[in-house]
């Protein structure tokens, strides 16, 4: 796990943003443990954030995209701080771009969006505290989409839950990617807040172990989401395997049909006086079969 991801979960929990016990989410959903982004409250706070943030984006994403958006409302000041933090790390000016709950009918930013406004050709990264059923991007990626021809080229939240979407098989994060065809990162998963902080003394305290209940619930959740990750990568490299060996079989399939036909064409030029001392009616032609990928005499 790299150093960043390591503070930034000592971060969260410093912060008082990441908490166990019995939470009932926005989603109406019963969760071991919370994350609330609202608790990062200090300037010192929201200038880490922001470093963690661009950290992560630079590692997944690199630095060629033009616009940071963030959904209202949390996504505002994460796209600010992001910005400001990518500048200062990088030297890559970032636009950031935010969309309003209700729209401003009045002055010279009134519209949906503040902030820097959608050009055609953008490349935009969006950005979120955290995703636990994909029902922000619901909302959020048709009114980007709709303000202008951009690119969104990845979601980058602070913590990956790991818990199914909607449809009730994937997490979040996958839905999000299969649905809308970006790619979905998170700065940390949870299974790597489980690996950094499961029985290891924290500052006098061991903030995750099997003694209490909501943290054989946390454990039994994510062993639950790493093998069943597990068990779509596999199907996937599989699938992917699968159909090299369907490429490859077709080529040398190919390349032998092409061998054959070139041997054809040059057994019929050896001969080409023999050719015209013929009849048409005497005349043989020589076809190829694409199936059995051999010549075949006709005539």
């Amino acid at each position: 796990m790299e150093a960043y991801k390591q503070e930034f979960i000592e971060f969260m929990v410093d912060s008082h943003v990441l908490k166990f016990g019995e939470f009932t989410l926005k989603s109406g959903r019963k969760s071991p443990f919370f994350m609330n982004a609202g608790a990062y409250v200090t300037g010192s706070q929201l200038k880490k954030l922001g470093e963690y943030y661009a950290k992560a984006i630079h590692d997944k994403y690199g630095d060629d995209f033009d616009v940071l958006f963030g959904p209202a409302y949390k996504g505002i000041p994460l796209s600010v701080v992001t910005a400001i933090a990518f500048s200062e790390l990088y030297g890559k000016e970032i636009r950031y771009c935010s969309d309003r709950k209700e729209e401003k009918d009045h002055g010279a930013d009134k519209g949906s969006f503040l902030g820097s406004k959608l050009q055609d050709g953008d490349r935009v990264v969006m950005i979120e505290d955290v995703t636990t059923s994909g029902k922000s991007m619901e909302e959020t990626v048709p009114k980007v989409r709709g303000a202008a021809n951009v690119e969104i080229i990845g979601l980058m939240v602070s913590l990956d839950r790991m818990e199914v979407g909607k449809g009730g098989v994937k997490c979040a994060l996958e839905e999000v990617h299969d649905l809308y065809g970006f790619e979905t990162n998170a700065i940390v998963t949870m299974e790597e807040v489980i690996e950094h902080l499961y029985n290891k003394e924290y500052k006098g305290e061991i903030i995750i172990n099997e003694t209490q209940e909501s943290n054989r619930c946390i454990l039994r959740t994510v062993r639950r989401k790493i093998k069943e990750s597990a068990v779509r990568r596999i199907f996937r490299r599989n699938e992917v395997e699968r159909k090299n060996l369907q490429n490859n079989g077709e080529n040398r399939r190919l390349q032998r049909c092409s061998r054959d036909r070139h041997s054809c064409y040059r057994s019929c030029r050896r001969n080409p006086h023999d050719r015209q001392r013929r009849t048409p009616s005497q005349k043989k032609r020589r076809h190829f079969d694409l199936r059995t990928g051999g010549g075949i005499r006709l005539g």
